[in-house]
């Protein structure tokens, strides 16, 4: 009877699988993002070798390894270390700072305040231009409609971690962050501390924010404020409207976000 490889039966699921198990060891052992890449880098040795000699046997079990060490490298790849000239860790120094980036989000507008999510180009601080890297979020005190996606902007404003939970099992908005990419944050005083370089050309600003704004416009003229604010804040993402009071019920249960 031929013997079946390891792979031979249900090859997706099983991949996905290990590849999961390697997600799980990354998350459960602290270890340097490097120890994976080094036994991702031998094993893909080994592989090599046995395939060529015809062992498919051991070859089929060294792919399996290989899945496991690459979820284990990406999950490790993706959490960081970073180098230091990456946001994450120039925002761990603190500080004002004058920064360059790119809108890669639609703006978060609302009453008193903008939101921005900015990959960063370069920052400014002790006298120096620092090349740099990593997505932050800015926010922007009466930031006002003026933004939009692939804008290339200015800011000076205050660099800084976001905090994580301040008590245990209370929302974690420093994870929140990180689990969209976003690994610093900047506080902006005003639209006068920010310069537009160049305005953004994308087809989300051209026809998605366009169109997102008609859906609100309509919603509010069919249905009553609070109907319309929590129809567009569910379904479209705009908070604005929302009263504060179902705010702060939707922050502490972390459903806003």
């Amino acid at each position: 009877m031929k013997e079946r490889s390891l792979f031979a039966c249900r090859p997706a699921l099983t991949a996905i699988l290990l590849f999961i198990l390697g997600i799980f060891i990354s998350l459960s052992f602290p270890i340097s993002y490097s120890f994976p890449l080094i036994l991702l880098l031998i094993n893909l040795f080994a592989l090599t070798v046995f395939y060529l000699k015809g062992n498919m046997r051991a070859a089929a079990y060294l792919a399996a390894t290989m899945v496991i060490v690459l979820g284990w490298y990406l999950t490790k790849l993706q959490s960081g270390p970073f180098a230091a000239n990456h946001i994450e860790n120039l925002a761990n120094q603190g500080g004002r700072v004058e920064l360059v980036g790119k809108v890669v989000d639609e703006p978060d507008i609302r009453n008193d305040r903008t939101y921005l999510v900015i990959e960063a180009d370069s920052l400014y601080r002790n006298r120096i231009w620092i090349p740099t890297f990593g997505r932050l979020r800015a926010k922007i005190n009466d930031g006002g409609l003026r933004y939009q996606h692939a804008d290339i902007v200015k800011l000076n404003g205050f660099l800084y971690q976001p905090e994580g939970p301040r008590n245990p099992g209370s929302f974690d908005y420093k994870a929140y962050l990180r689990n969209k990419e976003i690994f610093a944050a900047i506080s902006v005083a005003g639209p006068d501390q920010v310069t537009i370089i160049k305005e953004g050309s994308s087809f989300l600003s051209s026809v998605i924010s366009p169109l997102r704004t008609w859906l609100v416009t309509r919603t509010r003229e069919y249905l009553s404020p609070l109907s319309s604010a929590l129809l567009s804040g569910f379904i479209l993402g705009e908070q604005r409207d929302i009263p504060e009071e179902y705010q702060d019920l939707f922050r502490n249960t972390g459903t806003l976000h």
